[in-house]
């Protein structure tokens, strides 16, 4: 057994049935059918104004604006946060598709390209593994706010991270600092999922040692500090400031360019500190979408009435990607 069959094993366990084994496709988002709901506020924690967005820390965590619920409608809701996980799913996949698309001086879109197809791949796989990112705007909010059992006027909305039990019915939704933006909250939770699968993995070392290394290597080159995260970081620096000569007006190294065009177009990886640093960020990108289909194939394979049997026959003539 590989290692990405081992990870996918652990990650197997963190799937939330509801969700992966959906058998209807939702087009709506989980708070544009608030109202339609049926839940309970139980908890209200008032937040602080001066906390960081991606300080996941548990003092953190405690003066966070903070909501519980219990969710009645928890089969609704796993079909709604299906609905968004696939999305994001075939998202990775046409991203994927279109960072393979090789183009002459067109190097630097592809970089980004693969960047959006491993960010949209962790969008998926949260949803899957109980995380969601949700904008709670002003008629959300006024929904929540007449189904609470105590007072909650103090509460605000904005970008705000949801989580959600294996059932789907007990829900947190933590309101997120400013400053952040959704790019740094779903590296945060991509780092708190392998924190988990990292922990698992330890528990039996003869059968995990090296998945365990290969993750601590990734987790490594994820995040640089509580604050900063290099997939981003790298994105912003191939697109937004022109840094690796990868754009057609600057002198772009040819073997090197080459050398990431054949990264780009394989879906096999290598975990290399060592490595250039865009091509590093391509094979660190490439053990995330490789989950992310594997985890598309596991829910086909074990829900034989879910939503990803119908996806996958209604688009696999259109994106070359799908596994």
């Amino acid at each position: 057994m590989n290692d990405d069959v081992k990870f996918m094993r652990l990650f197997s366990f963190m799937m939330r049935e509801l969700v992966a084994g959906a058998n209807k496709k939702s087009v709506s988002k989980f708070t544009e059918e608030m109202k339609k709901l049926n839940f309970t506020i139980t908890d209200f924690i008032p937040g602080s104004k001066e906390i960081s967005a991606t300080d996941t820390s548990p003092r953190i965590d405690a003066v966070r604006q903070t909501m519980k619920m219990i969710m009645s409608d928890e089969i609704k809701f796993g079909k709604l946060i299906a609905g968004e996980a696939h999305k994001f799913f075939l998202a990775s996949m046409v991203s994927l598709d279109r960072s393979r698309q090789s183009q002459e001086h067109n190097i630097a879109w592809q970089i980004v390209e693969h960047y959006y197809a491993a960010y949209y791949a962790v969008h998926y796989l949260m949803r899957l593994a109980g995380y969601s990112l949700t904008n709670i705007d002003d008629a959300t909010l006024k929904i929540i706010k007449t189904s609470a059992i105590m007072d909650i006027k103090s509460a605000n909305g904005g970008l705000s991270t949801v989580e959600f039990s294996q059932d789907c019915k007990e829900i947190v939704i933590r309101k997120n600092g400013k400053g952040g933006g959704s790019h740094k909250e779903v590296w945060a939770i991509w780092i708190k999922i392998l924190d988990v699968i990292i922990g698992a993995a330890q528990e039996d070392d003869h059968e995990y040692s090296s998945l365990e290394i290969k993750l601590q290597e990734h987790k490594r080159f994820i995040r640089i500090s509580e604050e900063k995260f290099s997939p981003s970081d790298i994105r912003a620096e191939v697109n937004y400031q022109f840094k690796g000569d990868t754009w057609c007006f600057m002198d772009a190294d040819n073997p090197r360019i080459t050398k990431i065009k054949q990264h780009i177009d394989s879906d096999a990886y290598t975990l290399d500190a060592s490595q250039d640093k865009v091509i590093r960020l391509i094979n660190n990108n490439k053990l995330i979408i490789s989950l992310a289909r594997s985890a598309f194939t596991y829910s086909i394979k074990n829900y034989a009435r879910g939503i990803c049997r119908s996806i996958n026959s209604q688009y696999k003539e259109r994106i070359c990607t799908l596994p």
